[in-house]
């Protein structure tokens, strides 16, 4: 029975055929080959757009355990051992995405979900990522720049001469003088 729009909502899980999600160009996804059908997380929902994980069984150290905050389901489902497999593997796309996706799913009355509070893990664990990724890009930028990058008539040049050209932030080139 595949999912329903209703059913989408922060904290449902669902199976959800990954390789559909990635072949859909409506989707975000992570770089990700042979996902494969497999449990997913619904972490936010709104305006017909939704943001999933991918759920695991195996332990890893870095992994987010998700047993403590599991409700709903079969009981065999609340007593397993659940998992984020990786918290910078978000799918993100419309619901109607989801839903094609969704075919094997098999939920319906006995839908699993997990609580406000792992909901609330599971986001700020994603966002922690999101965070992080873009510290080290900043990073990353401004290392190239104060190894590569010098001050030119103008602006700045790249010292690799492959074109880059950066415009002056104040108007000035560094040289003390507007000419």
């Amino acid at each position: 029975m595949p999912l329903t729009a209703n059913e989408i909502v922060a904290g449902c899980v669902a199976y959800l055929d990954g390789d559909a999600l990635v072949a859909d160009g409506n989707v975000q996804t992570p770089d990700a080959e042979n996902v494969g059908v497999r449990p997913f997380l619904c972490f936010y929902a709104a305006g017909g757009t939704s943001k999933w994980v991918e759920l695991t069984a195996q332990h890893r150290a870095w992994r987010l355990r998700l047993k403590p905050y599991k409700t709903g389901g079969t009981a065999t489902w609340r007593k397993s051992e659940s998992y984020v497999n990786d918290v910078s593997g978000v799918f993100e796309g419309p619901n109607i995405s989801i839903i094609a996706a969704s075919n094997s799913d098999y939920g319906g009355i006995h839908r699993p979900k997990i609580n406000d509070d792992g909901v609330l893990l599971v986001a700020s664990a994603v966002e922690s990522c999101i965070q992080a990724a873009y510290e080290q890009y900043v990073a990353q930028q401004e290392a190239y720049y104060q190894q590569y990058v010098q001050p030119s008539y103008g602006g700045y040049m790249d010292v690799h001469a492959n074109g880059l050209w950066f415009p002056p932030s104040n108007g000035n080139d560094g040289s003390g003088s507007l000419q």
